[in-house]
């Protein structure tokens, strides 16, 4: 077996985060979260401690772990397990899952919001890190768009094998927000839904996904398949929100096993294909909010310096595009629009 051993749009996430949960709760000793605790932290270090072997044999099983982070003193018992199946498939490491125990989450004074998910590098290669930062920068554009997002973490990681037969890991991942501190954050819970129907959902917060999987160049994804979104049942509103996750496929990040999808009529990496089926009335009201966001969006990528140059600048060029289509051509956006990538 062979291992391969924030920008300002963030920030102010971020502080409209605490500000509205110190209102509603959090911030309170009992209200804080290990998520939050780390997610708080500049440059968060993370160390997972599991057997290598087993982590890359074992599919869909939960495996004995240690965690800890730089910060705090505790070595936390976990169980860990290997997701995303095609990520398996074209990965030398697999992302992972991370579940705590809620008892020993709530000992702490935490929530026990419990399981997190850790995406990681794919392999030891330059290439695979830039990877990480262009997903990682993609959730950042995406909070500056809606907090009906996921927030994202950019953490540096290091893992040891606990069989002693292969060389620590250094690399970086991204630790996501779990489902369950979501739902606590807007008021929502969360279902496995196929299909939903148009008169279901949320106008604005349905075209804000369709037009961010345009932009970021984002096909893989699908509100029938319920594939790379999760549904968030608003009872206040009787609708459902759709929060989108999983950015690494698509052309904004374009990882080394991206295949353009012939089927769609793809002939580039970066292609463009516009998803949203629905509510094209109200587009034009969507459109307006993302021009209002470009300046920041800009920032963010202009300002995210772990990404170097050329890949930042790739970056950058990809975004300023989307956003001359939205100025110049807005109109033609429906079902089935594609742009070719130039």
């Amino acid at each position: 077996m062979h291992i391969q051993n924030k920008g300002n749009c963030a920030t102010t996430f971020i502080v409209i985060a605490f500000l509205a949960h110190t209102v509603s709760g959090w911030g309170q000793e009992d209200s804080r979260t290990i998520f939050r605790e780390i997610f708080a932290q500049e440059e968060p270090h993370l160390l997972i401690t599991i057997d290598f072997e087993e982590l890359l044999e074992k599919e869909d099983e939960e495996l004995d772990a240690t965690f800890r982070y730089a910060g705090n003193d505790k070595t936390w018992d976990v169980k860990i397990e290997a997701r995303g199946k095609y990520r398996r498939k074209v990965c030398p490491f697999p992302p992972l899952r991370l579940n705590f125990k809620k008892g020993d989450l709530e000992d702490e004074g935490f929530k026990p919001f419990d399981k997190i998910k850790l995406v990681t590098h794919c392999s030891e290669e330059d290439v695979s890190l830039e990877t990480i930062y262009e997903e990682y920068l993609a959730y950042q554009i995406y909070n500056c768009i809606t907090d009906a997002s996921f927030e994202a973490k950019l953490v540096r990681m290091t893992y040891t094998d606990s069989g002693v037969k292969y060389d620590p890991i250094e690399s970086w991942g991204i630790l996501l927000e779990p489902n369950n501190e979501l739902e606590d954050r807007l008021g929502g819970k969360m279902y496995d839904k196929f299909n939903l129907p148009q008169d279901s959902l949320i106008p604005e917060n349905y075209l804000q996904t369709a037009l961010f999987q345009f932009m970021i160049g984002n096909h893989d994804w699908s509100i029938e398949m319920y594939k790379n979104i999760k549904c968030l049942y608003l009872p206040e509103k009787g609708k459902y929100m759709i929060i989108p996750y999983d950015f690494d496929y698509t052309g904004f990040v374009h990882p080394d096993y991206y295949q353009p999808e012939a089927q769609q009529g793809m002939t580039h990496i970066k292609d463009r294909l516009y998803l949203g089926k629905f509510f094209d009335d109200q587009l034009p009201a969507v459109i307006g909010s993302f021009l209002d966001a470009q300046d920041e969006v800009r920032s963010v990528c202009k300002g995210f310096k772990q990404l170097r140059n050329p890949a930042r600048a790739e970056a950058s060029n990809y975004i300023n595009q989307f956003f001359r289509l939205l100025r110049n051509d807005a109109d033609k956006i429906s079902y089935g629009y594609r742009i070719p990538y130039n």
